[in-house]
């Protein structure tokens, strides 16, 4: 079904939900699913933009279909992998994963290139192989990776108050780099160990040692692509949550959450139309939540929107996408993830910024190729392919460009992105010199691109910054408001699988119900 579960705003909604849902990216569309299905409610999802999906959705230009934010997912390779069982659960069982190549990561330096293989003995053979001399650091290291990861989830799921005597905080209270330091990795070293620090949106300077660690043990037993796409996965639970009487609308801006004291009554869209129930989840960030739709100075929700703005947003990211006038197979694209990293660690986002003012070259560079790892690709697309390369990027430097509009932006702004798309057209030229000759779409997106289509204000793809203060922070899927829950990356961590969790977190408090234990050892 798929688009067609979707309806338009416009037409006229009954007043009364059992529940609301702000936003239909992962992290909604999973929390109104599992209230569908867990807790038979009558559920309500409503997205601003003319597609539901978030940072799921696709796009097609011209003979080209490109994914937004999905390149490859980890925890889903085996039938009882948590995230897969979450999935499993929210959709009917409606997704299927494809897996990309043993070794799905492969990271070019100036004089290596190093294989990164499913399974946490090949991610300690890779490191050794690169850093032979560093056999007790890298031991250290992979250690503390796997412990941290392992208790993550209870710290999360822990009340705000029992978190500050949880010794998970040896490990979120330090950024990566600090960790990485007292472990006495080389810069080189600790260069490989944080290429992928896109993943979750900071550089290791500011990222928790806690997030590093729950990104990169996320991949440990490899890594999987939606058959059909990123697409599917929305399409999945936007057709799991029709089928139980819940409605997803597309083009239903809210304004605000509507509330009684200190209870959470409804929402009121843009164009003033009131809609009411008892329980409302935000999907659409923290930041949105607390600065937009909870819109007064009550104190209650005034401590919150402080703690929030202290945090600051991840960062963003521009993307370059590229269409192909051959199929992957025939180009001799296998589907792994090709890395350019840096000599030593990026720990200073004047880097990333230099770059834009045009003083330096690109800071790092992930490549993917989403048609070589969705095996229906090829039928509906034949003799296509697709690439998509995405660097860091602060917002910073693009505010001035704010106000303007999609396809309406100052000429600065084009001489600028017109700079940026060489730079990384001829990075990942070199990262994939199989295209060479295919190349018939060339497309960039920066990341006011970002803010338009999803409405995060600075562009922000990761949600909050993963910092240590993140951490330390009240901030997850409760909220001072009774009825007022969050959903997504803010409620638990970045990516698909924490955007899920958060919608998994969420319900199991909004229900009074361990859905945890229900969905994932049910």
């Amino acid at each position: 079904m798929g688009t067609a579960s979707w309806i338009r705003a416009r037409r006229t909604l009954p007043r009364e939900w059992d529940a609301i849902v702000i936003g239909a990216g992962v992290g909604g569309l999973v929390a109104a699913s599992l209230l569908a299905k867990r807790g038979q409610q009558r559920v309500l999802v409503l997205e601003r933009h003319y597609v539901a999906g978030g940072l799921t959705q696709t796009f097609t230009r011209r003979r080209f279909h490109f994914e937004v934010g999905v390149h490859y997912v980890g925890d889903v390779g085996h039938a009882r992998a948590p995230l897969r069982r979450l999935l499993a659960d929210a959709t009917d069982d409606a997704l299927a994963w494809s897996p990309l190549p043993r070794v799905f990561d492969r990271i070019r330096f100036e004089d290596a290139e190093v294989e990164i293989a499913a399974g946490a003995e090949a991610l300690r053979e890779a490191y050794l192989r690169f850093a032979p001399t560093e056999r007790v650091a890298i031991d250290r290291y992979l250690e503390d990776l796997w412990a941290c990861a392992r208790e993550g989830p209870g710290y999360l799921l822990a009340p705000p108050a029992h978190r500050a005597r949880s010794p998970f905080r040896r490990w979120s209270d330090v950024t990566t780099a600090e960790h990485l330091d007292a472990l006495g990795l080389s810069p080189r070293l600790a260069a490989l160990a944080t290429t992928h620090f896109g993943n979750y949106g900071a550089l290791p300077d500011v990222s928790s040692f806690a997030a590093h660690a729950m990104a990169t043990a996320h991949y440990f037993s490899g890594a999987s692509f939606p058959v059909g796409g990123g697409a599917a996965i929305t399409d999945a639970l936007t057709d799991a949550i029709t089928r139980r009487g819940g409605v997803v609308a597309i083009r239903a801006p809210v304004e605000a959450v509507r509330r009684e004291g200190a209870r959470a009554t409804g929402v009121r869209l843009e164009d003033g139309t009131e809609l009411d129930a008892p329980l409302v989840i935000s999907a659409v960030g923290a930041r949105l939540t607390y600065d937009t739709l909870l819109d007064d100075d009550a104190p209650e929700v005034g401590a919150m929107r402080e703690a929030v703005r202290a945090i600051g947003p991840s960062a963003a990211h521009t993307a370059l996408y590229l269409g192909l006038s051959e199929s992957a197979e025939t180009l001799g694209l296998s589907g792994e993830n090709r890395w350019l990293s840096t000599p030593t660690p990026l720990r200073d986002g004047a880097r990333l910024e230099a770059w834009i003012a045009g003083s330096e070259g690109p800071a790092g560079l992930f490549v993917s190729c989403p048609s070589a790892n969705d095996p229906t690709f090829a039928a509906r697309h034949p003799g296509r392919a697709t690439v998509v390369a995405s660097v860091l990027q602060p917002y910073a430097p693009y505010d001035g460009w704010s106000e303007s509009r999609h396809h309406r932006r100052p000429e600065d702004y084009d001489t600028t992105k017109a700079r940026l798309c060489r730079d990384v057209l001829a990075k990942t030229r070199a990262l994939l010199p199989e295209i060479e000759g295919a190349i018939e779409h060339v497309e960039m997106s920066s990341p006011l691109t970002t803010r338009a289509f999803t409405g995060h204000p600075s562009g922000e793809t990761c949600g909050l910054l993963h910092s240590p203060a993140r951490f330390r922070s009240a901030i997850g899927p409760r909220t001072p408001l009774e009825g007022l829950f969050l959903a997504g990356q803010d409620a638990w961590l970045c990516g698909v699988g924490g955007a899920a969790f958060g919608g998994l977190a969420c319900t199991s408090l909004a229900l009074k119900r361990d859905l945890f234990r229900a969905v994932l050892f049910g």
